[in-house]
């Protein structure tokens, strides 16, 4: 998962489970080719960090599971402590008070399931009631508790699942009523993506320089978003299953994995449109295609539905080579203070 830091020497790091269940960190060589791996704990060893870096690596590195959402909610928490600045603060207010409706809306979703209700349609006129605070997944909730002496299932575990279920449903808003431009929102993220890639076909022009060709890029954005299209679809299959919450409890794990494969899919390109969208402003010429590149997300070459994009990265990387060696440096900011106010700048336009 890619961690949004502001420091320049850990731009583009990335955090996984390692062996034996460790924390790494994955960090761009400064060279600009290959990574260092590394122990999570080791990583600030690498430069000296920010002190909202230092927190968001601590936060992390506590952790015993790591996904993007997870990642991107322990970013909104370090950053709502002021450390990276007020835009900072600002944006992840609107993210964390919008992660919290959704998983409101991904309640009110379920307790409609545990009442009858077919689906979606159901959950909206009870969402829409601010007197009405569902919780489902409390026990001794009288939906619950129904439920459970329906179909035979301990009050507990089926209290215990539901929670579990409202927490990977939240992002996917199965009853249908986030707004798409809420902060964090899928929709929002696949249609800011989408703009992006509007902006960079118009950027490129009738007859670009190799240096600022920036469609292969846009047509890399294409690829992915088609596989984003395919993976809510079967997210909606999932959401949609009658028997949706008794096959949660009985093997959750191949739901969770359909469920969280858009945002899988997603990681790390809401930095790139972020650095984008700030390296444009107020410019009258088009942004290099080297920096974009270098914000690339890695991908997996051996999921099926990711080989076509994993190819089409690697043709940008082997073609721009030669553009991004001995260029000029013309990034944005000179010193280690300029860059640092950039990364802060990317962090506070990620809602």
């Amino acid at each position: 998962m890619n961690v949004p830091f502001t420091t320049p020497g850990l731009f583009g790091t990335r955090i996984r489970i390692g062996s034996g269940g460790i924390l790494e960190g994955i960090v761009p060589s400064p060279s600009g080719r290959g990574v260092y791996v590394l122990p999570w704990d080791q990583v600030g060893s690498l430069c000296q960090r920010t002190i909202f870096d230092q927190q968001l690596m601590s936060r992390l590195g506590v952790l015993s599971t790591v996904s993007p959402a997870v990642v991107r909610n322990q970013t909104w928490q370090a950053a709502v402590d002021g450390l990276a600045g007020r835009p900072a603060i600002l944006a992840a207010q609107a993210g964390l008070a919008a992660a919290d409706t959704a998983l409101v809306q991904a309640q009110v979703f379920l307790r409609c399931r545990l009442q009858g209700a077919p689906g979606p349609e159901a959950a909206a006129p009870l969402a829409s009631r601010p007197s009405v605070k569902p919780q489902a997944g409390a026990a001794g909730d009288e939906a619950v508790t129904a439920f459970a002496g329906r179909h035979g299932l301990q009050e507990e575990n089926l209290a215990l699942a539901l929670q579990t279920l409202a927490s990977n449903l939240a992002d996917l808003d199965p009853a249908g009523r986030t707004a798409g431009s809420a902060a964090g929102s899928l929709a929002g993220r696949i249609a800011r993506l989408g703009a992006l890639r509007d902006a960079l076909r118009h950027d490129a022009g009738p007859a670009p320089s190799p240096r600022y060709d920036t469609r292969r890029v846009a047509a890399l954005i294409d690829l992915l978003l088609d596989n984003v299209t395919m993976a809510m679809a079967k997210t909606a299959v999932v959401i949609n299953m009658p028997d949706l919450i008794r096959i949660w409890m009985k093997s959750p794990e191949p739901l969770r994995a359909i469920l969280s494969q858009p945002d899988w899919l997603l990681d790390g390109w809401d930095q790139l449109d972020a650095g984008y969208r700030l390296a444009t402003m107020g410019r009258s010429t088009p942004v290099p295609v080297s920096r974009l590149i270098a914000l690339l997300p890695p991908m997996p070459a051996s999921e099926p539905r990711t080989a076509e994009m994993f190819k089409a990265r690697q043709i940008i990387l082997q073609e721009s080579r030669h553009l991004t060696e001995g260029a000029d440096d013309t990034r944005p900011g000179r010193s280690g203070h300029d860059q640092v106010a950039r990364g802060e700048a990317v962090l506070a336009m990620l809602s």
